[in-house]
């Protein structure tokens, strides 16, 4: 009933205002309840976060170290798993907030969006929803391109990597952010083309090359003692028909991130358009996943967590739309919304 209370009055407010930051943000915290209060039965990765918390003094884990200190710390203080699964998911959905507030104010369409798509999973895998948190709170700070943004945006993005080891992913988005505005279309449908190619001929002519290359790359780098067990594990291959189904999700997504890119460079409003390219640029690290995607289908979480990025990309385009409305009535802003709308609903929701 929570879920679906906070699912309804979210698309109500995020569709008819621009602002509503108050609404969004207890509603997150509604989420993490959600979270926090979920336990064995219904949660498949639960007894596994248990099992870790009750033996992270025998210092056997299969988490990162920075997840693995936390748990520590609450450990020793005496908390239960209970007690530290809460305050890790409300600090989650905090530092989570403050991240999309930085980009939009329409943080309720933000919520919404969420809730029915990729809540489902990363209320399992609370590690990883924070990781995309932090990383998003990190890419805020891109914005203005200084030293200090730039050290902050390095450090939260490695502090990612220290709760899940996907935030590895994320760092691309500081080289994207530098490239020229002229420049951003035709690169995107570059690596679009090479990244599709590679896929394919991993598909092709089989995996192993990528998973040797991933060893070398993060054997020695990712702070995760059965690193390379997992990755072994993750390269048993993926059939045909899930690989394509991915493919095609995150080329939808990916081509949908751009166009409302496009749509905001309209609005003549740099602001707007510094925020709008780095989300496209989060956005665009889903395509990390296409080749990684032919090892095993695990791997999909990067591209469902960069898809955080496109649903704030979606909430900033209707609060300047929105906005824009109130000065002029004219229904092309109408019909592109209802169209994006619509275009999520059938590519995410199922």
């Amino acid at each position: 009933m929570i879920y679906i209370l906070i699912v309804i009055v979210n698309l109500i407010f995020g569709l008819a205002t621009a602002s509503n930051r108050v609404i969004g943000f207890f509603s997150l915290l509604g989420l993490g309840w959600l979270i926090a209060s979920d336990y064995v039965e219904t949660n498949g990765d639960y007894y596994n976060y248990l099992w870790a918390y009750n033996n992270v003094d025998s210092g056997i884990t299969p988490f990162e170290k920075g997840y693995t200190q936390l748990e520590l710390l609450a450990f020793h203080h005496g908390l239960s798993y209970v007690d530290f699964r809460w305050c890790f998911t409300f600090t989650t959905v905090i530092i989570l907030f403050f991240a999309i507030t930085r980009f939009t104010s329409n943080v309720s369409l933000f919520v919404a969006l969420f809730s029915l798509t990729v809540f489902f999973t990363d209320g399992t895998q609370i590690r990883n929803l924070m990781m995309i948190s932090l990383v998003m709170l990190a890419a805020s700070f891109l914005k203005q391109l200084s030293a200090f943004n730039v050290v902050v945006f390095l450090l939260l993005v490695y502090l990612s990597t220290q709760i899940h080891s996907s935030g590895y992913s994320f760092f691309a988005i500081l080289l994207l952010r530098v490239i020229p505005y002229y420049n951003f279309k035709k690169l995107a449908a570059v690596a679009f083309a090479v990244v599709l190619f590679i896929s394919v001929s991993l598909k092709i002519f089989g995996s192993n090359i990528l998973y040797q290359l991933l060893v070398k790359m993060f054997g020695g780098v990712v702070q995760r003692v059965n690193f390379l067990t997992k990755l072994q594990s993750y390269t048993d291959g993926t059939s045909l028909y899930t690989v394509l189904l991915i493919w095609v999700t995150i080329a939808a997504t990916t081509g949908m991130a751009f166009l409302i890119y496009k749509l905001l460079r309209d609005f003549n409003s740099d602001e707007v358009m510094l925020k709008a390219k780095i989300l496209f640029s989060g956005m665009s690290m889903s395509l990390v996943s296409m080749p990684l995607i032919v090892l095993a289908p695990d791997y999909s979480r990067i591209s469902r967590n960069a898809t955080l990025f496109l649903f704030a990309l979606v909430a900033l385009y209707f609060e300047v739309t929105h906005r824009e409305h109130q000065l002029n009535s004219s229904s092309v802003f109408k019909i592109t919304k209802t169209k994006i709308l619509v275009f999520l609903v059938i590519i995410l929701v199922p």
